[in-house]
């Protein structure tokens, strides 16, 4: 098979948690994704048999297609293995491996609390890729890579390959504060669309870069401290990819002024980091001009 790159790079790559069976399992999201094949009539690749292939092992090529299956047909009955509130963590990443290996043991924390974690590598180069994909490895967790086209590109293929109820978008040098997604999840009891659940934001710094503000407490629209359907997530169309900064309030507001609703929670989900790379402290105002702008015309529009 030929393909373009950008098309292998939409559908998320290989699953590289599946030993076996990873080639069908990214044809069948493919082709769910609407990807068009053209069969040619004529050899292509001549496939040397020999006891070296892993096909050969018949029960693990059974147990790794039974996999496959099991995951097509979750993303068929909708993106959830069950009815009740499965959670996906998507976490876009492109540099800084040792703040994301500790962003995913906050993860992990929460338990089974969480369903999956995806990682989405948004054009890591060198040894940042490398030491990214060390630390999704030891993590046990999902890698899917794309070119660099922003945090916001990545979340919604993040969102796109999530196989949960609902998702929970998490920046790689943040962190979960302990039992905050149960407590987001007991929030929503079993609800799996139509609502969202929104926790408190704790800002803190490391000492590792001095930050351009000090850190405060507050519930203010950050998608880390937001348990989200993935349902109403799509039907949003995701994020907007043409904004660098703003792209979660954007969403936001989008969400609300449409038939979403989002409850309350008084318990602290997300900790912040303060640092001085954060994108969205002492950074240009320009895209949050243009969603605070939208915001308004939104509004006027509902008001008459």
């Amino acid at each position: 098979m030929v393909l373009r790159r950008d098309v292998f790079e939409r559908v998320g790559g290989f699953d590289e948690g599946l030993r076996h069976g990873e080639d069908v399992d990214w044809m069948l999201r493919a082709v769910e994704a609407g990807l068009s094949v053209q069969v040619l009539d004529q050899v292509v690749v001549d496939r040397c048999v020999h006891r070296g292939n892993l096909s050969h092992d018949t029960a693990a090529m059974t147990r790794g297609m039974l996999s496959v299956l099991s995951r097509r047909a979750a993303r068929t009955r909708g993106g959830a293995p069950d009815p009740t509130v499965a959670v996906s963590v998507v976490i876009p990443v492109r540099s800084h491996a040792d703040l994301l290996a500790q962003a995913l043991e906050s993860v992990a924390a929460q338990g089974e609390a969480v369903a999956e974690v995806i990682v989405v590598d948004d054009g890591a180069v060198g040894g940042d890729a490398e030491a990214i994909a060390q630390v999704c490895r030891r993590a046990g967790v999902r890698r899917v890579r794309q070119a660099g086209r922003g945090a916001g590109a990545a979340r919604n293929l993040g969102g796109r390959l999530a196989r949960g109820t609902h998702l929970l978008f998490l920046d790689a040098d943040d962190r979960l504060a302990s039992g905050s997604v149960s407590a987001l999840r007991d929030e929503l009891g079993g609800t799996t669309s139509g609502t969202a659940a929104l926790g408190l934001t704790c800002e803190f710094t490391d000492g590792t870069a001095a930050p351009t503000r000090a850190p405060v407490s507050a519930r203010v629209r950050l998608l880390g401290a937001m348990l989200l359907p993935r349902r109403d997530f799509l039907a949003l169309g995701g994020f907007d990819e043409d904004l660098g900064r703003g792209e979660g309030l954007d969403l936001m507001h989008r969400a609300q002024a449409g038939t979403l609703t989002v409850v309350d929670v008084e318990v602290t989900v997300l900790l912040r980091r303060l640092h001085a790379a954060n994108g969205g402290i002492g950074a240009g105002t320009e895209d949050y001009l243009t969603v605070a702008r939208r915001a308004i015309e939104r509004n006027r529009g509902t008001s008459r």
